[in-house]
């Protein structure tokens, strides 16, 4: 996992390969324009990417991991609760 906005460099993506043993590689870059912000509202996002060695995971593994990831990013309060409960709520969804 890398930080790139604390050097005010742009987000990249970056093949595993070229990183020998790196399975799955995190990036942030710097803050941009949030081209969605309504006309007049100065609002910024952060730019994120991920690439992953596809020879780690399978397609639905990669999207559980992102259904996951998308989920803790719009509700990070969830990651205060015990592993325990969120695997008993998840259990009683189903």
């Amino acid at each position: 996992m890398t930080n790139l906005a604390s050097i005010n460099t742009p987000c990249i993506f970056h093949h595993c390969y070229e990183f020998g043993t790196t399975s799955v590689f995190v990036c942030m870059g710097r803050p941009v324009p949030d081209p969605l912000a309504p006309e007049g509202v100065r609002k910024k996002i952060m730019p994120m990417s991920v690439v992953m060695d596809e020879r780690i995971a399978t397609g639905i593994e990669y999207s559980r991991f992102f259904a996951e990831l998308f989920r803790n990013l719009k509700h990070p309060e969830s990651l205060e609760e015990p592993f325990n409960s969120v695997l008993a709520e998840k259990a009683a969804v189903k």
